[in-house]
């Protein structure tokens, strides 16, 4: 359709081109007309019709503004917060937090004038002053990074969320009036990386469409890569340095590359093993693996350290994957199932416990594995789903019948669905009423996907009493 649609306009004259462009603008409400003009034929006009053409003016507001943030004059506490609700809610007994704070925020003073600000520097920054247009937002951008950093400014720290901006089109822009207002690379690529190091993924796409040197940004991204010991942000600027070298059309060796920065961080043994199990490198994807997972023991069971644990565990995780992946490649299932076993001990879920399952089929004990799970179930739902998976039905009753129903309604509820699922399935002509109760199945592990046991009539209405019973 869109092909098509091209294709005509494309076979258009530019008067029969303009005529329909109008014809367009006819249909849109003055804010509408502003913003396509502004963006698609001329934005001096839309800055024209908007009484913002001078430069000088627009500059004096967004200091005052930038000012007045960091004065503080638009800070909320919690009682202006329930004011506002207080205020403008129809039911004052019953509302949702995140919706309160949301809905308020995105109402403030300060949001809309940023909101309006950044669409007025864009306007700028596509028109013939882009001088303008760059100063204003670089301003209004160092004054953000400085919101975002305290919330005793706005009281929130997290004032993107509220802004009405399309932040990766606003970058863009801002990148390419960077590389054009400096005329030294390095101090180009610099400031570009720190606009990155502090807005995120908004400005991705505009740090590589305007970078050109891969050596002075590589420089540069692993300097800062390396004066900062969050695991987060070097992991990101790794990601970055090899989205840079793809969207230059060069090589990046993940695994050297990997390999010379575990002096900044041992979690770099991660990029090191992905990189020589792409590159189909099996053997020594498993020896990396293995010292990795020696420098990097697991999560200690009474550490109280939730952000560091995770990301450890995360780490563990991919480079486990990686070892189990390159022993399936070479078919060696008995080390394969031990290193699915140990990834299922350590983050066990339901998705790990199949995976190991079906090695422990090729070679080891699948009832001495089951016995394993429940050894080291430290989430009560997933033994359950386990039992039903496997077809313990025994074992999933007693489950049931272990704890008052106030206290097992959910568990209950799941399991007594499973004994109707494994008795009926998706048998036909079951009655309307009991085939829209069973669709739920669809989304339930370990029924959706339970092992098919062959069962007598007899087993089966043993089976559809129990789960009545449960109901």
């Amino acid at each position: 359709m869109t092909e098509q649609i091209k294709k005509k306009l494309s076979d258009m004259t530019a008067e029969r081109l303009a005529a329909i462009v109008l014809a367009a603008l006819d249909e849109m409400n003055d804010a509408k007309q502003i913003d396509f003009i502004a963006r698609h034929i001329d934005a001096r006009s839309s800055l024209l019709r908007l009484g913002e053409d001078d430069p000088k003016a627009f500059i004096d507001e967004v200091d005052v503004f930038c000012q007045d943030c960091l004065n503080a004059a638009f800070y909320s506490d919690e009682s202006d917060i329930e004011d506002f609700f207080m205020e403008n809610s129809y039911d004052q007994y019953g509302y949702d937090d995140e919706w309160d704070y949301d809905e308020y925020y995105k109402n403030t003073e300060w949001a809309e004038t940023f909101s309006r600000l950044f669409k007025l520097s864009m306007m700028y920054l596509r028109s013939e002053n882009i001088e303008t247009g760059y100063e204003a937002n670089t301003r209004l951008l160092a004054c953000l990074g400085k919101m975002n950093a305290d919330s005793s400014f706005l009281g929130t720290n997290e004032p993107m969320m509220y802004i009405d901006t399309d932040w990766n089109e606003l970058f863009e822009l801002h990148y390419r009036a960077l590389f054009q207002y400096q005329e030294d690379a390095g101090r180009a690529i610099g400031m570009a990386f720190h606009y990155w190091s502090d807005f995120g993924g908004h400005c991705t796409e505009g740090f590589l469409s305007t970078v050109k040197d891969r050596a002075l940004a590589e420089r540069i991204i692993l300097d800062g890569l390396k004066n900062s010991t969050d695991w987060a942000f070097q992991r990101r600027c790794f990601i970055l340095l090899e989205q840079l070298c793809i969207r230059l059309g060069e090589r990046f060796d993940k695994s050297a590359q990997a390999e010379a920065l575990i002096s900044a961080n041992v979690y770099f043994y991660q990029d090191v093993t992905e990189g020589l199990y792409e590159g189909e490198n099996w053997q020594a994807a498993i020896e990396t693996a293995l010292i990795a997972l020696q420098k990097i023991p697991p999560v200690a069971a009474d550490s109280t350290d939730w952000h560091n644990n995770r990301a450890r565990q995360n780490v563990r995780d991919s480079i486990q994957a990686n070892l189990l992946g390159a022993y399936e490649k070479l078919e060696n299932y008995t080390q394969a199932f031990e290193a699915a076993k140990r990834m299922f001990q350590e983050t066990p879920n339901f998705a790990l416990y199949k995976r190991a399952r079906g090695l422990a089929e090729k070679g080891a004990s699948v009832s001495a594995f089951l016995a394993l799970a429940e050894e080291n179930d430290r989430q009560g739902g997933l033994i359950g789903k386990i039992y039903s998976y496997e077809g313990e039905m025994n074992k999933l009753l007693d489950r049931a019948m272990s704890k008052p129903i106030e206290n097992n309604y959910y568990d209950r509820k799941y399991i007594a669905l499973s004994f109707i699922y494994r008795a009926v399935g998706d048998a036909k002509n079951i009655g309307d009423g009991l085939s829209e109760y069973l669709s739920t199945a669809a989304r339930q592990e370990g029924i959706e996907d339970m092992i098919n046991l062959t069962e007598n009539d007899d087993q089966e209405n043993v089976l559809l009493m129990n789960g009545a019973v449960l109901l």
